[in-house]
């Protein structure tokens, strides 16, 4: 079975256990207009479903 992650974080920037450490990214749809415009948010959300759509479209 094929597998991939699709994430906007660096994996450098996790601990041991998978945390992530970098407090300066925003990670959730809560932090829209108070750390990232929806503007970017929406973009980025985006990019993820073209991404996993690619390579369904790929590999399916």
């Amino acid at each position: 079975m094929i597998s991939w992650r699709i994430t906007k974080y660096n994996p450098k920037n996790r601990d041991e256990s998978g945390y992530y450490l970098d407090d300066k990214e925003w990670t959730c749809f809560s932090e829209v207009e108070t750390v990232v415009i929806e503007e970017d948010y929406l973009r980025t959300e985006s990019n993820y479903i073209n991404a996993i759509t690619t390579f369904m479209d790929r590999w399916a």
